[in-house]
């Protein structure tokens, strides 16, 4: 399966991060939608090429499809001897901070 513009891998993501996708990557679809039709509508000198969007709602099943949930603390090895390991970054924390 290819995407727009030819990828054909994988996206890897924590699961709280591919549960908010379908949201979150419409409402850029949504957004970028917009943009274009102002930017054309009101940006552009008579002549010049209509600008296009890099993606658009239809473009959002096929990354939902192609998105793997990964763990935290999960060896995830993509091959060619490169593998990952999602860990806590420290800063990003769920627990409350004190001053």
């Amino acid at each position: 399966m290819a995407l727009r513009g030819g990828f054909a891998g994988r996206f890897i993501a924590r699961p709280a991060t591919a549960e908010v996708r379908r949201i979150v990557l419409e409402d850029a679809a949504r957004i970028q939608l917009e943009d274009v039709e102002y930017l054309n509508r009101r940006c552009r000198e008579p002549g010049q090429q209509c600008v296009s969007s890099l993606y658009g709602p239809q473009d959002s099943c096929p990354v939902i499809r192609a998105m793997r949930r990964v763990n935290r603390g999960q060896k995830t090895d993509l091959g060619n001897d490169v593998a990952f390991t999602f860990f806590d970054a420290g800063h990003i924390s769920a627990r409350p901070m004190f001053c």
